[in-house]
């Protein structure tokens, strides 16, 4: 029913996880899963992916408990933050993270698994 979609690399749930389909599950697994039909579409690991959105953030120096849908951020994707903040520097990157966390956050809280259309 599934097959290893690519060897696991470092941030492979990140990666090379489609934004257009397929799902993160909250169980913990190393390599992104591709699910033979009818459910289809790729499986990550919402647990990895957590970890994975938090590595990210320290290297961009970007606070977790940031709100995806502040001020700040909206400055920084439209590139008129201050460029000495390293994520500033990011900002689409930085909101990506942000959200992609918060969502991985609340899938291993709930126990249901995340849905990209």
């Amino acid at each position: 029913m599934f097959d290893r979609y690519t060897p696991p690399t470092r941030f492979s749930h990140l990666i090379q996880h489609s934004d257009s389909g397929g799902y993160y599950v909250p169980v913990a697994f190393p390599e992104v899963l591709l699910a033979s039909p009818p459910l289809g579409g790729l499986i990550g690991s919402a647990v990895v992916l957590l970890a994975e959105c938090a590595l990210l953030a320290t290297a961009l120096t970007l606070p977790l408990d940031t709100d995806p849908f502040s001020d700040e951020v909206d400055a920084a994707t439209a590139g008129l933050a201050d460029p000495a903040v390293l994520w500033h520097s990011y900002g689409i990157e930085s909101l990506s993270c942000l959200l992609l966390f918060n969502d991985a956050e609340r899938s291993i809280a709930s126990g249901y698994p995340l849905r990209f259309w």
